[in-house]
């Protein structure tokens, strides 16, 4: 396995346009197409430009990003969709819908009280409980991965 260091490594940390990425590919240049794998976080402008010069390279995203993606995208898709299903119920509605980020905390930084109202909450709405469990499996297999 070889690893590319730029001549200058702390510009490359900063970097989140295409243009901004793109010279790090040009200094590259022909290795590119030797690149088998490449892992990064979830930034759209790095994925496209690691897609557009090194299209043979597979690309591995790191679990942390995965993870808060599953919970931005899917728990926040179930939350939206279990508020819709509860429109003639406005007390229940108010509460699914102002959950977001009391879904999203991780369980360890739940503050005095917001556990038992997450309990409640996973209690009285089976999808949300559902999708709070796999988060949780995706956090384990997180921890997994760190430990290896």
């Amino acid at each position: 396995m070889a690893v590319a260091k730029h001549p200058n490594p702390h510009t490359l940390l900063s970097l989140c346009s295409r243009q901004a990425i793109r010279p790090f590919f040009e200094w590259l240049g022909e290795h590119c197409r030797h690149i088998e794998a490449v892992a990064m976080d979830m930034n759209t402008a790095f994925d496209l430009e690691v897609k557009r010069h090194c299209p043979q390279a597979e690309v591995v995203y790191d679990l942390f990003h995965g993870v808060a993606r599953y919970g931005r995208e899917v728990i926040d898709r179930i939350r939206v969709d279990q508020a819709n299903h509860l429109r003639d119920d406005k007390t229940a509605r108010k509460v699914v819908k102002r959950s977001r980020w009391l879904l999203l905390r991780n369980a360890e930084k739940l503050k005095d009280g917001q556990a038992v109202q997450l309990q409640e909450l996973l209690a009285a709405n089976q999808p949300l409980a559902h999708g709070l469990s796999a988060t949780a499996k995706l956090n384990g297999l997180a921890d997994l991965a760190s430990i290896g």
